[in-house]
């Protein structure tokens, strides 16, 4: 694979106020990569540019539970969600049962870090969107991008 080929990552969330991390392991029987729990936020968040009756929900605490795959160097942002859905494939009704039930919300996210303009394919296939559509998850893609003096030789060392 080329030197400077995209190291891409995915990322499947679940948020929520009244989210029990234990209960989703064990209903959708995946251990999560990662959490952050409510007491783990800061006191005080400044949002700029938000709408006032956006304000509280933004600012709240939420809890997550993640599931993440690990960076990897890759062309398609579709290769690494593809890792996801192997995953949560046939997960689909429990993930809604704990989305309505507990009132959470589901995404998920793509993060390229990529040098210059060495960029991947931003492609979802209908499979992807069918499952996302299937459990209502929101979706976005983070962009990191650097040259040589801010950070791209130390990310491909680590």
């Amino acid at each position: 694979m080329i030197e400077n080929t995209p190291f891409i990552s995915a990322s499947f969330v679940i948020e929520g106020k009244e989210l029990n991390l234990e209960l989703i392991t064990k209903k959708l029987e995946i251990n999560p990569s990662q959490t952050r729990t409510i007491p783990k936020w800061p006191d005080k968040t400044v949002v700029p540019d938000c709408e006032t009756e956006d304000l509280e929900d933004v600012l709240s605490s939420k809890t997550y539970w993640i599931l993440k795959t690990e960076p990897t160097r890759s062309l398609a942002i579709s290769d690494e969600i593809e890792k996801l859905l192997t995953v949560l494939i046939y997960k689909e009704i429990a993930i809604n049962e704990l989305r309505l039930k507990y009132n959470l919300k589901t995404f998920i996210g793509v993060s390229v870090h990529m040098e210059g303009e060495n960029n991947p394919e931003l492609y979802l296939s209908g499979e992807i969107i069918q499952f996302m559509a299937t459990i209502n998850a929101e979706f976005g893609i983070d962009l990191y991008v650097y040259s040589d003096e801010d950070g791209w030789a130390e990310l491909e060392h680590n």
